[in-house]
């Protein structure tokens, strides 16, 4: 029988023994762990799991942690687009992608490994196709490439000599992140490349003088806007700036705009200041008290969307469309005969007009029609919104379908000018040389010409230019200026134009028809709206005297000079 004293020995022992297995089984496994650590550690890779190649190019793909005594067998996926020999060594074929594989045969595992390459052709030419000169803070924008040939599919790298300003991912797209000049470069792995330097302006674009203005229209700002108090005339050079709205607060400037934009939104302007002069822009009328011009030859559409708004609007060309949000105090005039649409959204406005309209009436308002303007028609959407009408004639509603005539209350005719006796001011007879049309002079299609004994018409195009030189155009004048050397035909007669660039005279020569030999000294004077011609002989200056009349000095003899006119 065992004493107290060998039990707790026993006891002792027993526990040591079980800490001994515990220690042993802990380092066994500890053991194991690291051994499978390092043997992953070994596992051979290759040093490029991607790779991009020139056709004609050579690349050494490695492998790393190789295992003593193993067997490498090197493939090819496709050996049209590139070949790769026993070593690694991967040669560029053709353009395209392909995988190359490398099988590893090691003492006791086999392995097998793999590189995506992609091959490419070198471009000849690379360039940056959509350079622009400026930018808004905050904006992003993306820098599209040409390669030449068109195949090439060579990888471009971009980079930045300003990260802060900004900083081009792999695709050439970046945000402008502050202020100030930057140069970002592209370049092709064949070596070819181009840069752009674009100046990052503040968020709104803001230029106070003309210099500035030039600057960013075209650039590729998203917005500009012309902010100042000083008193300065803008002019906006002609051109589709489509991705530019422009933002007017300048309440002491003039602006004569020959631009189109995305939208042109006009929140200060001088009073009766906006000269209009180009072709489908839209105007968002956001100031108090404004007046716009429309040119004869341009085209615009016009928004208010502004409160309590005095707006008077000279329309010498084409609205496409007039649409009141507010509540406005809106005077036409002008000298189109076209009816203008105009679309009522809101109570208590007031439209005065010499020009006919083609109203849509979504909310009651006043309407006043003047002489001139006696072709309007109202299409309301009920009778609660049918305008209180003030007219000498009758005018033409169409309520839901239903067409009625409206007499509306007379307006107080104005006296007439001239003698006190209330006689009108007789028209003055036209002087020496002046001549008057029916219509104005945009509407004129072509012009029959007896001169001399000889009889030719003179059809749009020219008379187009004429227009545009008469009135101070700057498409057209700034074209002209520029000319040195051009022939272009009209009606059949071909007419060459040459001169220095910069100045506004010009030699033109006739090389056929009527006119077959003569040349003229042609001088286009803006300031004066009038085009002088100096032949060998005799000097004639054609003048716009308005809208309606020109003038030809000196006065030729009406036997040797008629014109007869047909009309658009």
């Amino acid at each position: 029988m065992e004493n107290k004293g060998s039990r707790k020995m026993k006891g002792i022992l027993s526990i040591l023994l079980v800490a001994v297995m515990i220690a042993l089984t802990t380092m066994v496994a500890v053991n194991d762990l690291s051994s499978n650590i390092a043997q992953a550690a070994t596992k051979p890779t290759i040093s490029k799991t991607t790779r991009n190649i020139l056709i004609g190019k050579k690349y050494n793909l490695n492998i790393n942690n190789k295992i003593a005594k193993s067997k490498y067998k090197w493939t090819s996926s496709n050996e049209k687009i590139a070949t790769v020999d026993n070593r690694g060594i991967v040669t560029a074929r053709s353009k395209g992608v392909v995988d190359i594989a490398c099988i590893i045969t090691a003492p006791k595992a086999e392995y097998r490994v793999s590189c995506k390459v992609t091959v490419r052709e070198p471009a000849t030419v690379f360039r940056i196709s959509n350079k622009i000169s400026a930018l808004n803070r905050g904006q992003e924008y993306d820098l599209n490439r040409v390669l030449g040939p068109k195949s090439s599919n060579d990888k471009t790298t971009w980079t930045t000599s300003d990260a802060s300003i900004a900083k081009p991912d792999s695709l050439g797209k970046f945000t402008a992140l502050k202020e100030g000049k930057v140069t970002i470069t592209g370049t092709t792995m064949s070596g070819k490349s181009d840069s752009v330097t674009i100046m990052v302006v503040d968020k709104e674009g803001t230029v106070t003088n003309q210099k500035e203005l030039d600057d960013l229209v075209g650039s590729g700002a998203e917005l500009i806007t012309i902010k100042t108090d000083e008193e300065l005339e803008f002019s906006i050079r002609a051109g589709k700036y489509l991705n530019q709205t422009l933002v007017v607060d300048a309440p002491n400037a003039d602006v004569k705009n020959y631009g189109v934009f995305k939208s042109i939104e006009i929140k200060q302007i001088k009073g009766d200041t906006w000269y209009e002069r180009a072709v489908g822009n839209l105007l968002k009328i956001l100031d108090k008290d404004i007046g716009i011009e429309i040119a004869s030859f341009a085209s615009a559409s016009i928004e208010v969307n502004e409160d309590k708004v005095v707006l008077r609007i000279k329309n010498n060309g084409i609205i496409e469309e007039i649409v009141i949000n507010k509540e406005a105090d809106i005077e036409l005039t002008g000298n189109s005969d076209e009816g203008t649409a105009v679309v009522v959204n809101a109570p208590n406005i007031k439209i005065k007009t010499s020009v006919p309209l083609n109203l849509i009436s979504n909310a009651k308002f006043d309407l006043e029609v003047l002489p001139g303007g006696e072709g309007t028609t109202i299409k309301a959407a009920n009778k609660d919104v049918v305008p209180t009408i003030k007219s000498n004639v009758d005018i033409k509603v169409d309520i839901d379908g239903e067409e009625e005539t409206v007499a509306g209350t007379p307006v107080p005719t104005q006296a007439p000018s001239g003698g006190g006796g209330g006689t009108p001011k007789p028209t003055p007879s036209p002087q020496p040389g002046e001549y008057r049309l029916e219509k104005d002079l945009n509407q004129v299609a072509s012009v029959t010409v007896k001169y001399l004994g000889m009889e030719f018409t003179i059809g749009s195009e020219i008379i187009n230019e004429l227009i545009g030189f008469l009135d101070d155009e700057a498409e057209t004048v700034e074209t002209w200026k520029a000319t040195t050397n051009t022939t272009k035909t009209y009606g059949g007669m071909e007419v060459r134009v040459s001169g220095t660039a910069g100045e506004l005279t010009k030699k033109v020569e006739f090389m056929n028809g009527l006119l077959s030999g003569r040349s003229y000294d042609v001088t286009v004077n803006p300031n004066a709206k009038s085009v002088t011609l100096q032949g060998s002989s005799q000097t004639f200056t054609v003048q716009k005297l308005d809208a309606r009349s020109i003038k030809i000095t000196p006065a030729p003899s009406t036997n040797d000079l008629t014109f007869s006119f047909t009309y658009k």
